[in-house]
């Protein structure tokens, strides 16, 4: 019962880390698209 805690806690860690991974990705492309745009005006 305890190990199974413990697996879960890690596999939530993973999906969070995976999340974070996911949206800094999008924050880059968006910041990117940004700084497109105001070297073109």
């Amino acid at each position: 019962m305890v190990s199974y805690q413990v697996h879960r806690s890690a596999e939530y860690q993973d999906f969070r880390e995976s999340r974070l991974k996911v949206f800094e990705k999008k924050k880059g492309i968006l910041q990117k698209r940004l700084q497109r745009l105001k070297a073109q005006t």
